[in-house]
């Protein structure tokens, strides 16, 4: 497996047992709420500050059960909290709650960006 791949299963990995959410490594075509989908963010990968290295960004989404209730937002922040204090993950940014709309429903949701520094191929 190539260090990227590796890098985000590792990542799904985490926040699963970081939030006790399923967690997918790829964007599923179906999936199963709650749960937590790692891929590459809108800027994937860019030159590091150290020579040879790069800075990886990954989009994690997390998403809730088809609201019923207004607990789907404690629901989403409890999550965000747990990703937060967990002292090994750089977050950089945290969206605002949306609806994910797809096969006909609409699940809430909440992105996040994880970073962090390769070099020469290997995780730092």
């Amino acid at each position: 497996m190539n260090v990227l791949s590796d890098l985000r299963e590792k990542l799904a990995t985490q926040l699963a047992e970081t939030t006790g959410l399923e967690a997918y490594a790829w964007e599923p075509e179906r999936f199963n709420a709650p749960c937590v989908i790692v891929g590459p963010d809108t800027t994937y990968l860019k030159a590091g500050e150290a020579f040879r290295t790069w800075k990886v960004s990954l989009n994690v989404r997390i998403v809730t059960s088809p609201a019923v209730t207004e607990d789907y937002l404690t629901e989403l922040e409890d999550s965000v909290a747990a990703i937060l204090g967990n002292d090994g993950l750089e977050v950089e940014w945290v969206g605002k709650p949306y609806a994910l709309t797809t096969h006909e429903r609409a699940y809430p949701a909440i992105d996040l960006k994880i970073t962090t520094t390769i070099r020469k191929g290997k995780e730092q």
